[in-house]
């Protein structure tokens, strides 16, 4: 380079380092846009290559973050029966070591997309609902009001629950079980044997398994539920339809009426869809349509 001597400051051209030549740098982001700037001083080329590299540094340690979230999300979109026990347990102390590390981020968002239940409510923290197993003792032992319902079987889906009664929670909501492995009968509802609908809801999941109707939505027209009251009488119903709407669509009309104008049904519901951690809520609900087919 020509060695001038430079006017205004009094620094000359060797204190200076043409951009594009051989000992050349890349202009870090703060700097890019300034088309003014032609040349770099010495004395300042050290800071600024000391910038650069950490820049660089923060871009290799994010795309690397996101290429293992990546490779994460890929992994979950195979069936779970592709993942042996050690694969998956290896994959989830992953995903807690990073989320933890990154205070969650990108995983905590990719896990609540899924709607999986466990998953979701695993990361969204759900209100406490207990996972504790019912004992056969505590089914035999459990006991409620003649007319109530007592016990819910469906034996298509290997349902054999208990049966709480519960009311209008603290924002006027239908109330639900305790426990997962509990069904709810709504007591402003019709009891069995009266006219109206009866109406039971249950859980689809818990915090880290699934709930006492995570099966529901596959129940069919003809499919039959048993539910035992206080007094070990038995009633049967017979499924007439069985459809999923969004939560904004579910008409608490419909919900509480015996589906085709009959006297004595039983309508269940549940949740279903996508989890919203912000509402701490599932998008949709499935319901079930049944009418009486006959007291056992």
């Amino acid at each position: 380079m020509n060695k001038q001597t430079h006017h205004t400051s009094g620094v000359s051209s060797a204190d200076f380092v043409e951009l594009g030549s051989d000992d050349s740098f890349v202009m870090p982001d703060f700097l890019e846009g300034k088309a003014d700037i032609k040349k770099t001083p010495k004395t300042n080329r050290r800071k600024v290559s000391s910038e650069r590299k950490r820049l660089e540094r923060q871009r290799r340690h994010e795309q690397k973050e996101l290429s293992i979230a990546e490779k994460i999300q890929e992994e979950w979109r195979l069936p779970r029966k592709k993942l042996g026990p050690v694969h998956f347990l290896t994959m989830s102390v992953v995903v807690l070591a990073l989320a933890f590390a990154a205070g969650e981020g990108v995983y905590s968002e990719y896990f609540d997309s899924r709607g999986d239940g466990m998953v979701a409510a695993a990361f969204a923290g759900m209100p406490d609902v207990s996972e504790e197993p019912i004992s056969n003792q505590s089914k035999m032992d459990y006991k409620v009001p003649r007319a109530e319902p007592r016990y819910i079987r469906i034996a298509s889906l290997g349902v054999d629950a208990r049966v709480q009664n519960v009311g209008q929670d603290d924002n006027g909501q239908v109330a639900v079980a305790d426990n997962i492995f509990d069904a709810a009968w709504f007591n402003e509802s019709a009891r069995p044997n009266d006219k109206g609908a009866v109406v039971i809801n249950g859980h689809v999941s818990g915090p880290s398994q699934d709930g006492i109707f995570a099966k529901v939505s596959r129940l069919k027209t003809g499919d039959i539920i048993v539910i035992e009251r206080g007094d070990t009488t038995k009633f049967s119903y017979e499924v007439q339809k069985v459809e999923t709407v969004r939560l904004e669509d579910v008409d608490s009309n419909k919900l509480f009426q015996v589906i085709g104008g009959a006297d004595q049904g039983l309508n269940l519901i549940t949740c279903s869809g996508q989890y919203d951690r912000n509402a701490e809520s599932y998008s949709d609900r499935t319901i079930v349509y049944t009418t009486l087919l006959k007291k056992i």
